[in-house]
C-alpha cells in the first residue's frame, strides 16, 4: 500500500528509499535541495533535505509539526503551489519531494532582468512579470481558501518553472536565522518582507494571520514592480545593495514613487495601478489591508480589465462579472460591494456618476 504524502515515513535501508537523490541544485544553512527520481523514473522531483535536531525531545517536536504541516499542504493542488509528493526520514535528515522542479526563484529571476542587456529579451522578460501578478493572487487566494497561511512569502519561496509561477515552502520551510524570526510555534517569517505585526520579541505573542501574508506579497508585488518599470532595486537597497526591511521604508518608498508616477503614468502601461494595489496592501494596520479575496476579485471582471491579466487560465473561474466597458465594471462594482475594484478604476481616473 503507498504512503500518502503527509506520512512522516521512517527508513533504515537505502535500498528501501522511494526516491534517489542526484545533483545539488540549492544550499541553504538548514537545507538543501537536490534532484531526485523514483529509482525506475525519470521524471525529475526537488528533494529538499536538512537534519533533524539534536536532543530527541526537540526531533520529536519537529516529526509532530511536519506530520501537521504536510496534511495542510498535501491539500494544495493548484496550478501556482508546488505539489507534496512524500515526506520521509532516513540517516537522521528529514527529505520532503515536491514537484515541479523549478529552473529558477523570482529573485534570480528579477535579478537577471535588471541585467539583462539585450532589449528586447529584458522587455519580454518584463511583460511577463507583468502576467505574473494575477497568478500569484491566484495562488494566494487558494492557500488561505485551504486554511493554509505561508508565513514566509519572499521572491526566494517563490518559483519559476517555465512561464509558470509557483509558491512554495509555505508551512514547512527553514531559514538563515539572521534574516528570519522564530515563534513560540516555530513559525518562520522573513525579515525583509515581513509585516509589522511581526514583533522582534520573546516567544509567547500572538502570531500574525492572512493579513500578513497580503502584506509579504505586495511587498513581493513592489520588488516586481520596479523590475517592470525599468526602475531596478536600488530604491530598496542600502548602499552595499542590501534589501531594506519594508516595515520600516514602507511609506518613503510609495511616496516617492508617487512622486515619480506622472512620468511613468505616461510612459509605463499599469505603473501606477499596481502601485495603488501595493499601497493598500503594505498598510501598516492589518485590518486596513485587503484581504487576498478582494484582490483577487481585481481579476474577477472581463473583457474590461481592472489589472494586467494573466497568461494563464488560473482566473478563469472567477471571471463572473461580464464588464465591456469602465462604466459597468463601476456599476457592477458598486451593486456587489466590491470596494477595492472600485478604488482601483477611481484611481485610473474612472468615476460613479
Amino acid at each position: 500500500m503507498e504512503n500518502t504524502p503527509s506520512e512522516l515515513v521512517e527508513y533504515h535501508d537505502r535500498k528501501d528509499l522511494p526516491f534517489q537523490t542526484g545533483e545539488d541544485i540549492g544550499r541553504g544553512t538548514f537545507a538543501t535541495v537536490y534532484e531526485a527520481k523514483k529509482p525506475a523514473g525519470e521524471y525529475i522531483y526537488a528533494a529538499k533535505v536538512f537534519y533533524l535536531p539534536i536532543t530527541e525531545t526537540d526531533q520529536e517536536l519537529q516529526k509532530g509539526r511536519i506530520k501537521q504541516e504536510a496534511h495542510l499542504i498535501s491539500k494544495a493542488q493548484h496550478q501556482h503551489a508546488v505539489s507534496l509528493i512524500a515526506t520521509y526520514i532516513f540517516n537522521n535528515k528529514i527529505y520532503i519531494i515536491m514537484e515541479p522542479l523549478a529552473d529558477q526563484n523570482l529573485e534570480k529571476y528579477l535579478y537577471d532582468t535588471i541585467g539583462e542587456l539585450r532589449t528586447e529579451e529584458r522587455q519580454s522578460r518584463q511583460l511577463q512579470l507583468l502576467s505574473w501578478y494575477g497568478c500569484l493572487t491566484s495562488g494566494l487566494a487558494y492557500l488561505h481558501s485551504q486554511y493554509i497561511r505561508h508565513r514566509d512569502i519572499k521572491p526566494q519561496n517563490i518559483l519559476i518553472q517555465g512561464d509558470r509561477i509557483l509558491l512554495t515552502d509555505f508551512g514547512i520551510s527553514n531559514d538563515d536565522p539572521g534574516n528570519t524570526i522564530k515563534t513560540a510555534t516555530s513559525t518562520i517569517g522573513t525579515r525583509v518582507y515581513k509585516a509589522p505585526e511581526w514583533k522582534e520579541m520573546g516567544t509567547g505573542y500572538a502570531r500574525p494571520g492572512r493579513a500578513g501574508d497580503v502584506y509579504s506579497l505586495g511587498a513581493v508585488f513592489l520588488d516586481m514592480l520596479l523590475v517592470y518599470a525599468g526602475q531596478d532595486l536600488a530604491v530598496v537597497c542600502d548602499q552595499k545593495g542590501r534589501h531594506l526591511p519594508y516595515r520600516e521604508h514602507t511609506s518613503e518608498w510609495v511616496s516617492q514613487l508617487q512622486g515619480s508616477c506622472q512620468e511613468l503614468r505616461e510612459n509605463v502601461y499599469w505603473f501606477s495601478t499596481i502601485l495603488f494595489l501595493c499601497q493598500r496592501m503594505l498598510e501598516q494596520d492589518p485590518d486596513a489591508r485587503p484581504h487576498i479575496g478582494e484582490v483577487e476579485l481585481c481579476w474577477s471582471y472581463g473583457p474590461f480589465e481592472v489589472v494586467p491579466a494573466s497568461r494563464c487560465d488560473c482566473h478563469v473561474a472567477t471571471q463572473i462579472y461580464k464588464a465591456m466597458g469602465a462604466d459597468e465594471v463601476l456599476d457592477q462594482a458598486t451593486i456587489n460591494g466590491h470596494n477595492l475594484v472600485q478604488d482601483l478604476m477611481s484611481q485610473r481616473d474612472f468615476m460613479v456618476d
